[in-house]
């Protein structure tokens, strides 16, 4: 496998958390992130690129016959659970030993929910995009994966790839949320293993452009609340 290849994916992926992306997004990846040639090609659930041993993504589709299997949860701490079907043919076919390997070997995989069909005239078809995930486990009497919401010791890994110190945090996280951007992070449900300078400063940068430099409630302009004691507040 080219691990530094795959990590560079996944750091972009991981960019992407909580975000709704298009279909072309995730199919020709590459008009929109040069030099990535595509983050999932949609055809079936499990994608494995020809240069690696190892599956890269994995998406739900809303019209897929493993419905009554594929779910996910959503924890209140931003955590997030599923159960995913492998392809039908048996654990030995291809992409099934592809996601098992990377269970086996603890190998994160990006993880996608398709939340519009091609035929929504507003939308097209759509993806929330999940993150990254470790399969954890495989439940031989429901044959189904359990994916879980990646850890930070996994987290850190992937993102090892970035040279500056505080982007690297920044992109960590990115990548612990979910479904909408939490402003409001619990220490005693979340834990850094970053320096406390470095962490604060990369969380403020992430509230100040998620919210145009905005106050998330009364919408007006906190920048300077956020230099000042605001920032110190949000450690």
């Amino acid at each position: 496998m080219d691990t530094q290849r795959r990590s560079q994916i996944l750091v972009e992926i991981a960019k992407q958390t909580g975000k709704q992306v298009t279909a072309a997004f995730l199919k020709r990846t590459a008009s929109y992130i040069p030099g990535i040639d595509r983050f999932h090609n949609l055809i079936t659930g499990i994608f494995k690129p020809a240069w690696s041993d190892y599956a890269l993504s994995i998406v739900i589709k809303m019209s897929s016959p493993y419905d009554h299997k594929d779910e996910v949860i959503f924890l209140e701490d931003g955590r997030w659970l599923m159960t995913y079907s492998p392809r039908s043919g048996g654990l030995d076919i291809s992409d099934n030993r592809a996601l098992k390997k990377c269970m086996d070997e603890r190998v994160p995989v990006a993880v996608f929910k398709q939340m519009t069909e091609k035929w929504d005239r507003q939308h097209g078809s759509t993806y929330l995009v999940l993150g990254l995930g470790l399969v954890t486990n495989y439940d031989s009497g429901q044959d189904v994966f359990i994916v879980e919401s990646v850890d930070q010791s996994a987290l850190e890994e992937v993102t090892g790839v970035i040279t500056d110190e505080e982007y690297r945090y920044e992109v960590q996280l990115y990548a612990k949320l979910t479904r909408e951007f939490q402003p409001l992070v619990e220490e005693s449900r979340v834990s850094y293993t970053v320096s406390a300078l470095k962490r604060d400063e990369a969380f403020r940068q992430l509230v100040l452009r998620e919210y145009d430099y905005c106050c998330s409630n009364s919408r007006s302009h906190c920048k300077a609340w956020l230099d000042g004691v605001g920032a110190s507040n949000l450690s």
